[in-house]
């Protein structure tokens, strides 16, 4: 809400239009990964990892860090266990700002 300067409808949506993107950021990681190409992964990773942080989803963020090292080391042996971790916080933030009351705030 502070990165927002207080002001309620626009930190809602700027929250939502994030979350209303990360079906299409999965694409490309899942195309990146599935074609083994390092660099789109790694842009992926970058795109992802800012935009999470700008909105604070830390867990996000976090995870998506570990791919975006694997993607600049060329390794892909972790990728998918890493993939996992990106896939389960996108599910976790997801379901956390599901439960968030507005009116509250």
């Amino acid at each position: 809400l502070e990165r927002a300067m207080d002001d309620m409808s626009f930190l809602q949506e700027v929250i939502n239009e994030f979350a209303k993107g990360l079906p299409e950021k999965i694409k490309g990681f899942e195309m990146a990964i599935g074609n083994q190409d390092s660099k789109s992964l790694s842009m992926a990773a970058y795109s992802l990892r800012g935009s999470a942080s700008n909105v604070g989803a830390k867990g996000i963020s976090l995870a998506v860090h570990e791919l975006e090292k694997n993607s600049d080391l060329g390794d892909f042996k972790p990728v998918p266990k890493n993939f996992k971790k990106v896939k389960n916080e996108i599910q976790r933030f997801k379901d956390h700002i599901n439960t968030i009351n507005w009116g509250d705030i």
